[in-house]
């Protein structure tokens, strides 16, 4: 929650691959089950409700996004001239089927800095991209 990332040659936010799963646990916090992308009875084994990233800033970074993520959403989530706006290479649909990838945000480029680009580089896959 409110993260700033600024700056960067390379990476702002790089969550590199994430999906977030309901984990079986014991006593101690040991995971005994619940690592698999579906359950014993083939439903969603994705967190329910989503997981969130909040009042995320980037700026004038090279590269920001996602190489493989599921169930997380963004929420006023920000990019202001970064090379690459977002990048998203694969996700899927919320298993709480409600859920976003972003929701009230702003990605925006001010023509008077040479830096950056207002391009989205979304997934692509079988399932919903939801803005």
């Amino acid at each position: 929650r409110g993260n700033v990332n600024h700056d960067n040659a390379r990476f702002g936010l790089y969550v590199d691959s994430q999906y977030p799963r309901n984990l079986d646990r014991d006593e101690n916090g040991f995971v005994r089950a619940g690592c698999s992308e579906f359950t014993a009875d083939g439903k969603d084994n994705g967190v329910n409700p989503a997981n969130v990233v909040e009042d995320e800033f980037d700026y004038h970074n090279m590269f920001v996004g996602a190489y493989d993520l599921g169930d997380v959403s963004f929420v006023r989530y920000v990019s202001l001239n970064n090379a690459h706006a977002f990048y998203y290479k694969t996700s899927k649909n919320f298993a709480d089927g409600v859920s976003s990838h972003f929701r009230d945000g702003i990605i925006a480029n001010n023509h008077k800095d040479a830096y950056g680009r207002l391009q989205f580089y979304g997934p692509s896959g079988p399932f919903t991209f939801r803005f």
